[in-house]
């Protein structure tokens, strides 16, 4: 104890209190203060450890690219969890032990996102040659490390590692360039204080968060902890919740008969399916909370891991009034997000994708050719159409060209410009023309992936690699369909066309739709992905707010097609024709959608509002 005291000295007079190898020595000391029980100094260690660490942060993330941010967000996990665990163990004798935990979360949640996010948004503005020249060679990088790998998985594995690790080095460059000078000093650092400010006596923000429970003899995860940060206005503190542990969320699902119904999704219909038990999933997600909420009617949430998941509208009580029926519920992705005051979301613009054909006109094409592919091409893309897991063809949805029809209707009454591309013109190439020059609204009624099944490694070989069930970036394993697609996912590629009609969340991360104020993916799945730590979903919600767009409508599961043009054409009149706020239209539709459908939650809960 006193050696290691004594180095901690010795460091901080020789190199100062920023560096890692201070902050590692003083985070050991701690643990051994907590091994001897000694909770005073160990919870003093540990406060001053975290405010070094977050300036650490701060100080990182100037001059590192995004790979690297990852990386070292990572490298600090166990860090971030024995502060949480910490936070729960001393929680009446160390209140403050609260804050400096929820300061922390505040920080690090979507901090690699949102920063990497800022820093090519506001370069874009430069007026300087070398910056617009080193921003103009990022996107190329990133241009061609997309194309590769929509390549037969496997197949370029080295040249993307060789070009991503070019890319990140430019990528660290742009920091650099963006950080040099006062008027861009980092403000990554979170204060819950000034989440409190925003809220009014009648609200309240919960911050979900989520730890590791060790076993005590071999210190192996065996669980994980979900816990609730709560704010309210008139608090001197925040108050932590544990919630509920992983395993016993696992107990919520029950395997139900659902209809078969035509889905806007990527796997083939089913008769039975795995549906959440929202009575009992309300006493546990929300048993704890409840108490806390008496003159609340406006709740603010952000969740993590699992919960993201979770239809918070559909939760039900026991005398059957669903949480959004008791609550106004507004979903961020921090809830440091939260906006002192919500105005209307005005559009002058929008482009509209809904009816699209996705089979390729072969007509339009030398029959050799086609015949020529499909032996040439078949080998080298197997996108194991023998099982449940992926669809083999993407049919047309009717209910898309319905719902495009009364949208159409209502921007035309309220004299808004607008384009629509339905049929063979709903293509990939057109949407991404939008890129540097997106309208307001972006409404994209068609289908939606997401696949999160791991093969082995031998199944992967031998299955000769669709890039969308196998790549090792995450979001090439989310996307939309266009014009076309079918070709290319039977055969692997399209040699015909530019582009493959399927459009992966990681080609959107790579667009400019920062002109766009909401968009709006009336498809499956588009709220799912990879649960990445702090981040959250790696999915088409990172890539759509990558890309700029910071208002969202995504969806959770396989949504029926005849509801949810239902649901669509409800939020426009109320949105666009009543002129309310998109929050209050959301709403509104989510209400009268639960008044047709009452014991069908399935049919309206899937639609989550992302502001």
């Amino acid at each position: 104890m006193q050696s290691l005291e004594s180095q901690i000295a010795l460091i901080e007079e020789s190199v100062g209190k920023d560096t890692q190898i201070y902050l590692v020595k003083l985070r050991a000391l701690g643990k051994l203060y907590l091994k001897e029980q000694d909770y005073e100094n160990a919870v003093a260690i540990y406060l001053k450890s975290n405010v070094g660490l977050l300036k650490q942060i701060e100080q990182i993330f100037q001059f590192t690219g995004e790979s690297q941010k990852q990386k070292y967000l990572q490298s600090l996990t166990e860090y971030f969890n024995e502060i949480l665990s910490l936070s729960d163990e001393l929680t009446i004798e160390h209140p403050e032990l609260i804050i400096s935990a929820l300061n922390c979360i505040l920080t690090i949640k979507g901090l690699v996102l949102n920063s990497s996010k800022a820093v090519i948004r506001s370069l874009e503005y430069s007026k300087e040659p070398e910056v617009l020249n080193q921003l103009e060679l990022f996107k190329t990088y990133n241009d061609s490390i997309a194309r590769l790998h929509e390549l037969p998985y496997g197949a370029y594995t080295f040249l993307i590692q060789d070009l991503e690790k070019e890319r990140d080095a430019i990528g660290a460059a742009l920091n650099r360039l963006y950080y040099d000078g006062k008027a861009n000093e980092p403000k990554f650092l979170k204060d819950w204080k000034v989440i409190q400010r925003k809220l009014n006596t009648s609200e309240i923000a919960i911050e979900f968060a989520r730890s590791p429970v060790l076993d005590d003899e071999t210190g192996q995860t065996i669980d994980e902890q979900y816990v609730a940060f709560l704010i309210k206005r008139e608090w001197t503190n925040p108050r932590r919740i544990n919630v509920f542990r992983l395993e016993d969320f696992k107990t919520l699902f029950n395997t139900s008969p659902q209809e078969l119904f035509a889905s806007r999704g990527s796997r083939v219909a089913i008769n039975k399916t795995k549906a959440l038990n929202y009575e009992r999933a309300y006493d546990l997600i929300w048993g704890n909370i409840a108490p806390f909420l008496e003159g609340i009617n406006h709740i603010y949430y952000a969740p993590d891991g699992i919960l993201h998941q979770v239809p918070f509208a559909a939760l039900t009580t026991r005398v059957d009034s669903s949480l959004s029926h008791k609550y106004d519920l507004t979903q961020l992705v921090n809830t440091s997000d939260i906006k002192s005051a919500k105005g209307l979301i005005t559009i002058e613009s929008a482009i509209l994708y809904g009816g699209i054909n996705y089979n390729y006109p072969l007509e339009a094409d030398q029959s050799g050719n086609y015949t020529y592919l499909r032996r040439q091409t078949n080998t080298e893309f197997d996108y194991t159409k023998n099982e449940d897991l992926v669809v083999s063809k993407w049919n047309f949805l009717p209910g898309t060209r319905t719902e495009l029809d009364s949208i159409i209707r209502i921007l035309k009454n309220e004299g808004l410009q607008f384009k629509s591309l339905t049929d063979e013109n709903g293509t990939e190439a057109a949407f991404k023309h939008l890129n540097g020059d997106s309208p307001h609204l972006i409404h994209l009624a068609t289908h939606g992936f997401f696949y999160n099944r791991a093969l082995p490694r031998v199944v992967i070989q031998e299955r000769h690699n669709n890039p969308y069930l196998y790549s090792d970036n995450k979001l090439m394993h989310s996307g939309l369909l266009f014009a076309g697609a079918n070709f290319s996912w039977e055969y692997g590629s399209n040699p015909f066309e530019v582009e493959n009609g399927i459009l992966s969340a990681l080609e959107i991360s790579h667009l400019d739709l920062s002109n766009t104020k909401i968009a709006i993916l009336s498809a499956c799945e588009t709220g799912l992905g990879f649960i990445e730590g702090s981040e959250g979903v790696y999915g088409l919600k990172r890539a759509f707010k990558m890309a700029g767009v910071d208002t969202l409508i995504l969806s959770l599961w396989q949504v029926p097609d005849k509801e949810t043009a239902e649901f669509m054409q409800l939020f426009y009149r109320f949105w666009i024709t009543d002129k309310t706020t998109v929050h209050k239209a959301f709403r509104k539709a989510q209400q009268q959608m639960r008044v047709v459908y009452e014991k069908e939650p399935y049919k309206w809960a899937a639609f989550v509002l992302i502001e």
